[in-house]
């Protein structure tokens, strides 16, 4: 009889440590892909506040309109009003998604500022060396034209008054 027989020790798969934490928690990787893990992500944001903020201008609209339909014709709405308020809606979902995202930049901006440099290569250094040289050179010159002409005109002013 040739079978194969496999003999498994642990029952437990082996997973790899993210993180040991001070007081001894084990942290391991989680299962969820990165792709999966942004889009949960993504739908856990709430829209609802947004939304809740224009009810009662859409409150006041709407008894308005109602008084105005009991008046007039009682099936006479706007074709386009229901494109209208899925528009607004999608409008104030942006508005959030956009300031979530300006937020995310400023965090992130903070956190790239807060990061050392990596150590420079030599080469790299007496690069920066040579342009922060340069731009100083450039300055001193513009230093000197100025010098020259203020002790120009200086002079010159001398000479009229004497």
């Amino acid at each position: 009889m040739d079978v194969d027989l496999e003999i498994s020790l642990d029952k437990l798969p082996i997973k790899r440590l993210e993180a040991l934490e001070e007081n001894g928690f084990e942290r391991f990787p989680s299962d969820v892909g990165y792709d999966e893990k942004r889009v949960n992500l993504i739908r856990r944001i709430d829209f609802a506040w947004a939304v809740e903020r224009e009810d009662p201008s859409k409150k006041q609209k709407s008894e308005g309109a109602s008084a105005k339909e009991g008046t007039s014709t009682s099936q006479q709405q706007w074709p386009w009003q229901s494109l209208v308020e899925n528009l607004q809606l999608a409008h104030q979902e942006l508005s959030v998604i956009i300031d979530l995202i300006n937020t995310v930049e400023a965090n992130d901006a903070v956190t790239v500022a807060g990061m050392t440099r990596p150590k420079q290569l030599p080469n790299e250094h007496l690069s920066d060396l040579a342009v922060s040289t340069a731009t100083k050179l450039q300055c001193f010159r513009n230093l000197g034209k100025y010098f020259k002409q203020s002790a120009k005109s200086l002079e010159e002013q001398i000479a009229r008054e004497s």
